[in-house]
């Protein structure tokens, strides 16, 4: 009798746990639908946001970073009234672009004949002679070959934000990378000179 009643339990036993078994394996097939059933949801949502394209909140954020691009890069832009750094060289080249004389350009033109282009429509002659580092400007017309760097510093700023966002960005995380753009030093200065760097990076930032 003790025998069979052993058996009797042991049999018990190995049903129980194989209905435990059974219930674990349906408890973790449950689960793992579960989470293909919240993934699948989250990528419509995501899919459903990037249709909608850019939203009003966006739109202000655009505009903020612009107004205050803007701000930070022609604030004052004809100060210092002199030649800066390398705006000695760049503006020789600009120089030699509109007057036509020969020289050698050891940078791909582009740079230079956007500012030599900003120059010309701004009245800017090429007669200037850029001798020497902090030679004062004899005229205001240094300002248009400040200009167009300025302004692809300003469009930078909202740039910035809106390719953040298009990388899946939250609108704060993106307003962080725009502002850090707008206050970062090296930039300010390199769009506020006759230099060619804004346009890399505005250029870059397109892309």
């Amino acid at each position: 009798m003790g025998i069979n009643n052993d058996e009797e339990k042991s049999s018990v036993l190995r049903k129980r746990r194989g209905v435990n078994n059974n219930e674990e394996e349906i408890l973790n097939e449950v689960e793992v639908k579960e989470n293909i059933r919240k993934a699948i949801e989250k990528e419509e949502i995501i899919i459903e946001n990037n249709k909608k394209g850019i939203n009003k909140l966006d739109i202000i954020f655009v505009l903020l970073f612009l107004i205050l691009g803007i701000f930070s890069r022609f604030y004052v832009i004809w100060h210092p009234n002199e030649v800066v750094f390398d705006e000695q060289h760049f503006g020789n080249f600009v120089n030699g672009y509109l007057d036509g004389s020969y020289f050698l350009d050891i940078h791909p033109p582009l740079g230079k004949l956007l500012l030599a282009l900003s120059g010309y429509i701004g009245g800017y002659n090429g007669q200037y002679k850029f001798d020497e580092q902090g030679q004062l400007y004899t005229d205001n017309t240094y300002l248009s070959l400040r200009f167009l760097p300025a302004l692809c510093g300003a469009l930078l700023v909202p740039l910035m934000y809106l390719t953040a966002r298009a990388m899946k960005l939250s609108p704060t995380a993106a307003s962080i990378a725009a502002w850090m753009v707008l206050c970062e030093n090296s930039i300010i200065t390199e769009s506020r000179l006759i230099l060619c760097d804004s346009f890399l990076l505005f250029l870059i930032c397109c892309l």
